[in-house]
C-alpha cells in the first residue's frame, strides 16, 4: 500500500478515490475521520496536523505511477470555463449554459 494523497478536505480525497476507482485502481482512504468536528458539548481532541489528515493510498505499490498520473492529467485538465452571451433582445448577459435569455426569454442566436 502506498500514499497517493493527502488533505484535510475529505472531498477532494473522495474525489480522487473515486477516480482511480473508476479507472479500476484498488484504494484505501485511512484517517477519514479523524478531522470531524465533535458533536455538540462532547469534549474531544481535535488534530488539525497533516498525519491525521485523510490519506487516499492505491492498494497494490504497481499501480502506483498509473495512479499518479491520472491524478496529474485531472488536475491539468483545462476548467470548463461559461463565456456569456449577449442577448440579441434585450443586450442582458447571459450565462453560456442558457439557451434562452433569463431576462426576455428569447432564444439565442445560432451566430
Amino acid at each position: 500500500m502506498r500514499e497517493i494523497f493527502r488533505n484535510s478536505d475529505s472531498a477532494w480525497v473522495g474525489l480522487y478515490q473515486s477516480i482511480l476507482e473508476d479507472a479500476g485502481i484498488p484504494t484505501f482512504v485511512y484517517n477519514l475521520g479523524t478531522l470531524q468536528m465533535p458533536a455538540a458539548g462532547l469534549a474531544v481532541a481535535f488534530f488539525p496536523l497533516p498525519i491525521f489528515f485523510p490519506t487516499l493510498c492505491v492498494l497494490s505499490d504497481d499501480d502506483y505511477a498509473d495512479a499518479m498520473n491520472l491524478l496529474q492529467s485531472f488536475r491539468d485538465a483545462p476548467s470548463p470555463v461559461d463565456v456569456d452571451w449577449k442577448c440579441p433582445r434585450c443586450g442582458q448577459p447571459v450565462p453560456e449554459s442558457f439557451t434562452a435569455c433569463w431576462n426576455c426569454q428569447a432564444e439565442r442566436s445560432a451566430g
